[in-house]
């Protein structure tokens, strides 16, 4: 016999799972785009897939109720969707229990949070805001009230709603396909700015976008739906390394800053100081490489503050390209970011690092090749790169800031690589890791770069004129250390304004014959004023050049060569070491014979 409808649904209420039962496919009424939802819905869940279907249907409709319902049908497919997307419920499980009324529709901002984790964006991103917008507009109208409820309110947000679905679930060659057609409009409506909102959920279109798009006139449409408002910051991983996230909505910004500069800075100059993404500040850099001031000094501020406290990637390398660009603008803004991108490590820092290497063993030294760990931003690369790119468009524009900023560098530099228990930076002779100030060519020692830098920013600012020979010899003297001295020497040897009073009491004293960093400096400084200076002044230095070293002076550097000489040489005076280094071991027996000259000769005078 057979049974009735009212039997069968009875037996489905009596069981304890409910009987799925396939919606009716009323997808024929629907467009191709919605079609295309449908079918996705269909894959995550059929009741999902026929409250769309529903929805569309109610929209046809103008009943007093059909605001009601049509907000129902939207209110639970944008909440059935965002569980589904999160994992809240399982999409294809059978036993699913009816879904009480949930904090979600109380606190809306719960559930704006709800749609940032279903999309991966932002909460302020432009998608999501879209998408609560149009959930709140269910919320609001899905209840009774004596006026009634406004219809046109609630279709306007399904149809959003359906195209927000369409970016999200529909194949990804049909959406890109759409936004393509979108990137290519030079002069974008409102409507067109929202059908670009509805396409962007996914990360793949929302990078087609922003780097095929041409026309700026979409900034302002964009900043408005808060498309450049979300900001990826790095992700960390649980082992403590992390990644740089692409920002193309930046990026997009940097492009169009040179057609409209001051939109394009103005959404770029947003970015949060607390953003620790390397690639969300590159954008800054692009579009200041592309501008002049005064949008480039505001671009260099903002990069100059974070640098320092940046990890050291990629930034400092496009940063030093913005340097050397500002210097040969003679931006004030060069500055600022000289100092950030030659930040040097703190004291805690140096300490940190030197009980590593004395636990590690310990080195000879902590200069030289592993000087470089003293900058916080630059490796020994990008280091010299930055010297031979910017330096001279800034010794061109301010050669006497460029050379203060250079000198306390260099302090700072010598401070950290001392020795342990040195208590100043010259505690080495400074021709030991620098042998050439106008060459600085010991490249792998920070020092010597430095050093370099600094000696031709002095030199630059010297032969402005007497004023800065001035202040350069004063920044020099007031520095205690012999390398200012050597450095002060280099300076008068080839400066021939207004160092006329240094060079004649240096000469006619006895400094140049007892210099403790060698006799290069003094040779440069001779031949360049020893015949312009007076009679006196040169008949004192061949006195003094005459009467030679005290005695006891000439005994004490005697014998810390020879107690030298004996230490480097005990190496080939072995037995084991005469058969394999016969040259070495002649030329030390050579050096060593010499020595033993030189003594008896000095004890004899």
């Amino acid at each position: 016999m057979r049974r009735s409808n009212f039997t069968r649904t009875t037996v489905s209420i009596m069981t304890d799972r409910p009987t799925a039962v396939s919606p009716p496919d009323n997808s024929s009424l629907l467009d191709a785009r919605e079609r295309a939802v449908h079918r996705e819905l269909l894959r995550l869940d059929p009741q999902l897939a026929d409250l769309f279907n529903t929805g569309h249907e109610l929209m046809r409709k103008s009943g007093p109720s059909s605001a009601y319902m049509l907000a129902h049908a939207g209110r639970e497919l944008s909440r059935g969707i965002i569980n589904v997307l999160t994992g809240t419920v399982d999409a294809l499980s059978a036993d699913r229990r009816p879904d009480a009324e949930t904090a979600e529709d109380s606190r809306p901002d719960k559930f704006r949070k709800r749609i940032s984790e279903a999309l991966h964006l932002a909460e302020q991103h432009g998608v999501v805001t879209a998408w609560f917008d149009a959930h709140d507009t269910f919320t609001s109208n899905s209840h009774y009230h004596a006026k009634g409820r406004d219809l046109e309110a609630v279709r306007s947000a399904f149809v959003r709603l359906s195209e927000l679905l369409y970016g999200r679930l529909a194949p990804f060659f049909d959406a890109s396909a759409s936004l393509e057609a979108l990137s290519s409009v030079d002069r974008p409506t409102p409507d067109d700015a929202d059908a670009v909102t509805a396409l962007l959920s996914r990360p793949q279109l929302r990078r087609q976008f922003f780097s095929s798009a041409t026309s700026p006139a979409w900034i302002p449409f964009l900043a408005e739906r808060g498309h450049f408002a979300s900001l990826p910051d790095r992700l960390d991983d649980a082992d403590g390394s992390w990644r740089m996230v692409a920002w193309p909505e930046g990026d997009y910004l940097a492009r169009m800053a040179v057609a409209r500069p001051s939109e394009a800075v103005a959404q770029l100059l947003q970015v949060p100081n607390t953003n620790n993404n390397p690639l969300v500040w590159g954008a800054l850099v692009d579009a200041a490489l592309t501008l002049d001031d005064p949008f480039a000094t505001q671009l260099t501020a903002r990069v100059a503050r974070r640098l320092p406290t940046l990890p050291a990637v990629y930034l400092p390398h496009k940063s030093i390209d913005l340097l050397a660009r500002l210097a040969a603008l003679a931006s004030a803004s060069a500055l600022p970011l000289l100092r950030a991108l030659l930040k040097m490590r703190s004291d805690e820092e140096r300490d940190a690092h030197v009980g590593t290497l004395k636990a590690q063993g310990g080195l000879p030294s902590i200069g030289g090749y592993s000087s470089e760990w003293a900058l916080v931003q630059l490796d020994m690369h990008e280091l010299q790169r930055l010297v031979e790119r910017a330096l001279p468009g800034l010794l061109r524009s301010d050669p006497l800031n460029t050379f203060i900023a250079l000198i306390k560098v260099l302090r700072r530099s010598l401070h950290l690589l001392r020795e342990d228990g040195a208590d100043r930076g010259d505690w080495e002779a400074s021709q030991t890791w620098c042998p050439h100030l106008e060459t600085a060519d010991s490249r792998d020692d920070v020092r010597a770069v430095l050093l370099g830098a600094t000696v031709q920013a002095a030199v630059t600012t010297a032969a402005r004129g007497p004023d800065d020979v001035r202040v350069v010899l004063a920044e020099l003297d007031r520095r205690p250390g012999v390398i200012w001295q050597r450095v002060t020497w280099h300076v008068l040897a080839v400066t021939h304004t207004g160092v006329a009073d240094a060079v004649e009491a240096l000469i006619g004293s006895n400094a140049l014959l007892e210099s403790p960093f060698g006799l290069r400096e003094a040779g440069m400084l001779l031949r360049a004023h020893f015949a312009s200076v007076s009679a006196d002044a040169r008949a004192r230095f061949v006195a003094a050049l005459v009467q030679g070293p005290p005695p006891d002076e000439m005994q004490r550097r005697i014998a810390f060569e020879k107690e030298w000489r004996a230490e480097e040489g005990s190496a080939f005076s072995t037995p084991t070491c005469r058969p394999t280094c016969p040259t070495l071991h002649a030329r030390w027996r050579m050096s060593h014979r010499r020595l033993r000259v030189k003594s008896r000769r000095a004890t004899r005078a």
